[in-house]
């Protein structure tokens, strides 16, 4: 049982050494369908399912998003991004 609220942020290969495009992110749905049923009060984040066009951002764009998001309380599968 988990006392408090669990957040699980879904790592994995996403541009790895492609210069100008991202890696097949097919794997992502199965893992998220595995952890929400063995966690369903985990808060499961998703960067991809958020950015999808994270490939276009320059670098300070990336950046702000990537901090904004560690203080975020709003990451949560299934909610607005």
């Amino acid at each position: 049982m988990i006392d408090k609220q669990m957040t699980i942020f879904l790592a994995g290969i996403i541009q790895g050494s492609l210069p100008d495009a991202i890696e097949a992110q097919d794997y992502r749905k199965p893992i998220i369908a595995a952890l929400t049923g063995a966690f369903p009060q985990a808060e499961i984040y998703d960067p991809v399912a958020c950015y999808p066009d994270s490939l276009d951002f320059d670098d300070e764009k990336a950046r702000s998003i990537f901090f904004d998001l560690m203080r975020s309380e709003e990451r949560r599968v299934g909610k607005e991004c």
